[in-house]
């Protein structure tokens, strides 16, 4: 912990290279020279001997702590992602499960070649794959609109993000403010209880330093609570973009299914079935001139 209350974590650091950059330009937890006045006025909030402004000290930053904990939680437990990530599965498998290539012959073991040999097989394989391309429209259109609901949470984590790092450089600010007013008390005000108490022997002097030092114990408490809280909120920095990088994530997967597999996939059908009905043609034209050479052959045999 350094004089202006900044904790350096290693762990934290690493976490936030591998994060995306969200708002890289306001992503910077310091305590700066600017809050000085800052720091002045939350050092005058602390009244010596009075254990209310103790007590008071912090308390509204720390509810906010704790109102960002709850909406952190509230977006780690969210359902709709976990079941964006089992449709994105599941539209994986169809698209695996119901692959056009097995159309052609080439691609088709024996017994299917003898089972799919006629037209209606063909047109049967045909309406399934059909009947899977309108369940993969209607699995687009809502991964499309969950893709628009992340984009929203990805916002929403943002403005969390930017309320954290105004309560970290609060609640820094607090850390020093504390520290500053402790100093001050141990050097000043108790030193000087404890001077008058050994010039005078007076047990009202002696009770007013033992009063001091309670107050001072305290405030010293107090600090702790808040130095906790502060690193709690330092944590929370790379937890929100973590979060944020999930639901990113998600995302690019639902357009990279949208924009790019799923047309793959119906263009793959459309080829498959063009070239099944080129064969299709192709055998009906080579049975027509089977035919015609058996009949100009018969003609010949005939003539001769």
């Amino acid at each position: 912990i350094s004089n202006k209350g900044v904790l350096i974590m290693d762990e934290t650091k690493e976490a936030s290279n591998q994060m995306p950059e969200m708002n890289s330009q306001n992503d910077n937890f310091e305590l700066v020279e600017t809050d000085r006045q800052q720091v002045d006025t939350f050092k005058n909030q602390i009244v010596s001997l009075d254990n209310q402004s103790v007590m008071n000290y912090g308390r509204e930053q720390q509810q906010q702590l704790s109102q960002y904990s709850d909406r952190m939680l509230q977006e780690v437990q969210k359902e709709d992602v976990k079941d964006i990530s089992k449709t994105l599965d599941k539209l994986m498998k169809q698209l695996d499960e119901s692959d056009p290539d097995k159309l052609l012959p080439e691609n088709q073991n024996f017994l299917t070649k003898m089972m799919r040999r006629t037209k209606e097989a063909v047109e049967k394989q045909f309406r399934h794959l059909t009947s899977v391309s309108a369940k993969i429209d209607s699995v687009s259109r809502e991964l499309d609109s969950n893709q628009k609901i992340l984009m929203q949470d990805i916002q929403s984590l943002d403005a969390l993000y930017q309320h954290n790092q105004a309560y970290f450089k609060d609640v820094s600010a607090l850390v020093e403010a504390g520290e500053l007013r402790l100093k001050e008390l141990r050097e000043n005000e108790l030193q000087q209880l404890k001077n008058k108490a050994s010039q005078t022997g007076a047990q009202e002097d002696i009770q007013a330093v033992a009063d001091m030092e309670d107050f001072i114990e305290r405030l010293d408490k107090r600090v702790y609570d808040l130095q906790l809280s502060r690193d709690v909120a330092l944590q929370s920095a790379p937890q929100i973009r973590m979060i944020q990088n999930i639901n990113q994530s998600l995302a690019e997967k639902i357009q990279t299914s949208v924009m790019t597999s799923i047309p793959v996939w119906k263009n793959q059908m459309a080829i498959a079935l063009a070239l099944t009905n080129q064969r299709q043609v192709s055998r009906s034209q080579q049975l027509v001139n089977d035919t015609t050479n058996e009949m100009i052959n018969k003609n010949s045999k005939m003539l001769k």
